[in-house]
Parts: C-alpha cells; structure tokens; sequence
C-alpha cells in the first residue's frame, strides 16, 4: 500500500503526478514527485478537473511501485489520458494530496486557485 512521504514547504510544495507510457486495459502506473506550485523548481503539468464519482476509492492504481486505491472515474481518466510512449504529468487532487491528513489536505485545497492558474492548461474530465 502506497504512503505519502511529507511536503518539503506546506506553502508552496505540491505533488505531481508522473503517468508512465502505457494503453488499453493495461494497468496505470504512476511516479508521484514533489514541486512547487510556482517560481523556482516549478515543474510543467497539466491540472485534472473531474467528478469522483461514487467517492467510493475501490480501484488501484500503482504508485512509485505501492498499490495506490483511486475511484473508477479517475482510473478510467488516467487510462484515457496516459500516452503509450510518454510521461504525462497532471495535477489531480485525489493522487496528488495525501485525503488522510485533513491539515495537508486544507493546505492544499486552500492552494487549489493557484495550481489551477499554473498549470500548463486544464483538463476536464466528464466521462466517455
């Protein structure tokens, strides 16, 4: 089972999603690393808008090699949006922030604005 290792800067540190190449059915396998949501050491990513569904996390995913739980919805996302040659790297609230530590969680949702205006573009995921 995926943990979540501690932000560097709860101010201005933000985790990104890095999807690996892969297609189809094919399991989802993702490095999640740290940056910052802007200036020095910002990394480029798109950000994920979405619907969690249910909310009901009963689908995995793996996470820098651990078994990371996420909702059908954002596994059916994450199958539509990898590349089957190369990395994408999102923003996307469920992976990205550790839901367990409600004082991370509000930090980062507090941030949401500013990784939002930052990204690269957003995309909007509806579904098929």
């Amino acid at each position: 089972v995926f943990h979540y290792g501690n932000l560097k800067s709860a101010k201005t540190s933000i985790r990104l999603a890095q999807i690996l190449p892969g297609s189809g059915s094919k399991g989802v396998a993702i490095d999640l690393i740290e940056s910052f949501v802007s200036g020095r050491g910002k990394g480029l990513y798109d950000a994920l808008s979405y619907t969690w569904g249910s909310g009901e996390r009963n689908k995995n995913v793996t996470c820098n090699g651990r078994r990371l739980a996420v909702t059908q919805t954002l596994l059916e996302a994450l199958q539509r949006f990898r590349d089957p040659v190369n990395t994408v790297t999102l923003w996307i609230d469920q992976i990205c922030i550790c839901q367990e530590r409600i004082k991370e969680r509000n930090q980062q949702v507090s941030m949401m604005g500013d990784i939002f205006t930052n990204a690269r573009k957003v995309i909007v995921w509806l579904g098929e």
